[in-house]
């Protein structure tokens, strides 16, 4: 089997109402609710639970672990969960860093690159679909 595409087949063409559920879901509502469990839940959980002595081993531990739940909950072939293993570093990262700034909240910081990440994904991928 032959991987030729990170993202999975758009289909032929779309309504509306179709485009209107997907970006809610998937542009709004998914963000929203993987934040708060890969990162704003597991990642700290996950520090208090490691045996580490180490403060950053507790933190580079979670964050590996919490790309790994990430990437697994997106299953559509092996190359977009190594894809999406590597965002989820990038979210963990991001995670970590603005509990250090504290200006603003980690749990926001992730969630509005999510945003991003996936509209940027919904505009490339699903609209082109749209009659």
């Amino acid at each position: 089997m032959v991987i030729t595409h990170f993202y999975p087949e758009p289909v032929e063409e779309v309504s509306s109402s179709y485009l209107i559920l997907k970006f809610g879901f998937g542009v709004l509502f998914a963000p929203l609710v993987e934040t708060l469990i890969c990162q704003h839940w597991l990642i700290p959980f996950t520090v208090k639970k490691l045996p580490f002595n180490s403060h950053n081993k507790k933190w580079l531990w979670a964050i590996i672990i919490s790309s790994i739940f990430f990437g697994l909950g997106h299953t559509y072939n092996p190359v977009y969960v190594i894809g999406t293993m590597i965002l989820g570093l990038i979210f963990g990262a991001t995670y970590w860093l603005f509990t250090l700034r504290k200006d603003i909240h980690p749990a926001m910081a992730v969630f509005i690159i999510h945003f991003i990440n996936n509209f940027l994904a919904f505009v490339t991928n699903d609209l082109r679909t749209w009659h």
